[in-house]
């Protein structure tokens, strides 16, 4: 087998006058190292995985198909990854070496869409072949091979299984599978050498072998959680939002068909439906210009509500008490998810006594996951969470702008300068201690590479549009904003959405209209409930 390298067609400089062209190449060729390492490392993952899969099914494949279908075309583009970055990185050195030396040595990257194909000369560079010795063909043994390769597969396939199904975090699951199938690959391999006579290469990856099914042993005893799930509690969960009713009826209008919608989903799962109508912030907040008591704005009632909530004293001394709280222009979007396992499922295995998710936009400072949005609030009744909110609670009176009476302090800020409550959970979250840490999951909207997380999307956001309102110097464009993170963009099977940011009433940039937009985005939200059998015959 032969593999050639060829001709480079894309050179139309005249490099003999234009010694420009020396830099210019070197950056070509740093992005090509670049990417033909990253191919190169995710090539080699690929194949070992693939050589395991491929090796066991040829225990039932004709010898000569296996190799000249399968085992040969992976062997010549592993080659030609490497063959190619070599090149690159001896073409960046050339560049800067001069231009005699660039043309003994150059050599085009491999095209990338045909990579096993045969490469043609490079002119003036004389031709440059390869020559790889062909592997003698040898028909697979059945009962060796079955029982090797597809034994190790099938126990990482098994555990990836139960981190599938919940009972595993992913990344834990992968190491554990990783090294009960590689030991299972080289603990064959040894067997196979030993009876071949080559005892002591055979000794050799035996004791590999050990190693990995020890490294997995190793993950099992000293990582528990990634092996057992929390245990089943019993749990009474309050369900619901808060929202103060004032004189605007089109913000009302919104705030009645979320509480709709929560007093459906809680009738659904057996939860307490409550609404906070009560308004917990008056005289709550102080004004640093004029040194005097005032009511906090409406985005506090939250968490003096959930601060309240958490001292009271139990009610259910022998179940766990939960509150969940959404905004009040939140619905539930999938009735069919159950809370209480969502609970544990969002927790992932950590014993936490709050659960918060990240903002679609990082917006602070790019930190994702203390860029928090407290749209969804989940907490435990017990000291931790208390502690938590006391903390975020204490952090209202914060100055912000003693300058501008609009916006002084986190609490008393009638604009969106400042996140007001999120502003002050992403503090705590900054300056929380470990001990604390340890209480809250910060979970994203839609987590994809979580084996459990990614079944339960929560806080995703449904308001793709352009807007504009009356009094805003600028258009709010979602489709640009909201774009640069899918993850947090609502999908229909989601288990909550928010149409927040959306202006209780404007127009779209394209018409000059104005309407009740949250109100309108929202009833079009609801028409895409994922209804349970129980809802729907409800006529709900």
């Amino acid at each position: 087998m032969e593999l050639q390298l060829h001709k480079d067609s894309y050179y139309f400089i005249d490099r003999d006058s234009n010694f420009a062209y020396q830099g210019i190449q070197a950056l070509g060729e740093v992005t090509t190292v670049v990417l033909l390492s990253t191919v190169g490392g995710a090539v080699t993952i690929i194949s070992n995985i693939a050589s395991a899969v491929l090796k066991g099914a040829g225990a039932f494949i004709p010898g000569q198909f296996y190799q000249e279908k399968i085992s040969s075309p992976f062997k010549e583009f592993t080659l030609a990854v490497t063959i190619k970055t070599l090149q690159a990185w001896t073409r960046i050195g050339t560049s800067f070496a001069g231009e005699k030396m660039i043309k003994q040595v150059d050599q085009k990257v491999v095209d990338w869409l045909s990579p096993t194909k045969a490469l043609e000369e490079i002119d003036p560079v004389p031709e440059v072949t390869i020559d790889i010795p062909e592997k003698p063909q040898e028909e697979p043994t059945p009962s060796w091979q079955a029982k090797g390769y597809f034994a190790a597969l099938a126990g990482g396939i098994a555990l990836l299984s139960l981190a599938r199904f919940g009972a595993l975090p992913t990344a834990k699951a992968l190491l554990i599978g990783v090294s009960l199938g590689g030991g299972g690959i080289m603990l064959h391999r040894g067997v196979e050498d030993v009876r071949k006579g080559e005892k002591k290469e055979g000794s050799l990856k035996i004791a590999g072998a050990t190693a990995l099914f020890a490294s997995a042993l190793m993950v099992y005893a000293y990582f528990p959680t990634a092996i057992e799930s929390l245990p089943e509690r019993d749990k009474h969960i309050v369900f619901g939002t808060t929202y103060l009713n004032g004189g605007n009826p089109t913000r009302n209008a919104v705030s009645e068909l979320s509480v709709k919608n929560h007093e459906v989903y809680s009738k659904e799962w057996g939860l307490e439906h409550h609404a906070e109508l009560e308004n917990l912030l008056e005289g709550e907040c102080t004004n640093p210009i004029s040194n005097k008591s005032e009511e906090c704005v409406p985005y506090w009632n939250k968490i003096k509500m959930l601060k309240n909530w958490l001292e009271e004293p139990k009610v259910f001394p022998d179940k766990e008490e939960w509150r969940i709280y959404l905004d009040d222009d939140m619905p539930v979007t999938n009735m069919k998810i159950n809370p209480y396992k969502a609970i544990d499922q969002l927790r992932e295995g950590k014993d936490s006594s709050m659960i918060i998710a990240t903002d679609i936009q990082p917006w602070d400072k790019g930190n994702v996951y203390t860029s928090v949005n407290t749209g969804v609030l989940i907490a435990r009744k017990d000291q931790a969470a208390l502690d938590l909110i006391t903390s975020v609670w204490e952090k209202r009176n914060t100055i912000f702008d003693l300058e501008d009476p609009e916006c002084p302090t986190y609490g008393l800020c009638k604009q969106q300068k400042v996140f007001h409550e999120q502003q002050a959970f992403s503090d705590v979250l900054h300056e929380i201690s470990p001990s604390l840490k340890k209480t809250i999951s910060v979970v994203l909207p839609r987590d994809s590479w979580s084996v459990q997380r990614r079944q339960i999307a929560l806080n995703t956001m449904f308001r793709k549009g352009c807007f504009e309102k009356k009094g805003h110097p600028y258009a709010i464009n979602y489709y640009e904003d909201d774009s640069k993170n899918p993850d947090g963009i609502w999908q229909r099977g989601d288990w909550m959405a928010q149409v927040s940011g959306v202006p209780i009433m404007g127009n779209y940039c394209w018409e000059d209209q104005e309407r009740p937009l949250r109100k309108e985005l929202l009833e079009k939200l609801l028409t895409n409930v994922v209804h349970s059998w129980s809802t729907r015959l409800g006529g709900k």
